[in-house]
């Protein structure tokens, strides 16, 4: 229903039941039996969410890898577009000076 394989049907633990089953039980028996089937089937369930917790675990901590490489990857893009656009303003800076120079202006300005 929730996109799962359906299970296999549930068969008696693999010795099978009691002898006693086909001369009848009592009802301690019947009740050990069964106590004894669902302490297995929640062993199955501990174990199945024992590997899906450990799936999920696996697969966050790719994500999270992922994730800080991609950041670290935008902050050297950060920081090299900081660095060109540095580079510009100086060479900017010193086309300007260069053409007050060559006009005759003043660069400086007097307090």
């Amino acid at each position: 229903a929730f996109g799962a394989a359906a299970a296999a049907p549930l068969s008696p633990p693999a010795e099978g039941p009691p002898a006693a089953m086909s001369a009848g039980m009592s009802r301690e028996e019947v009740f050990r039996y069964i106590a004894e089937a669902v302490a297995a089937s929640e062993a199955r369930q501990r174990d199945a969410v024992a590997r899906l917790v450990q799936a999920a675990a696996r697969e966050a901590d790719a994500r999270r890898l992922s994730d800080r490489q991609e950041l670290a990857e935008s902050f050297r893009y950060f920081q090299a577009a900081q660095v060109n656009m540095w580079k510009q303003q100086v060479e900017s800076q010193q086309i300007v000076s260069a053409l007050a120079q060559r006009a005759g202006w003043n660069s400086a300005p007097q307090p």
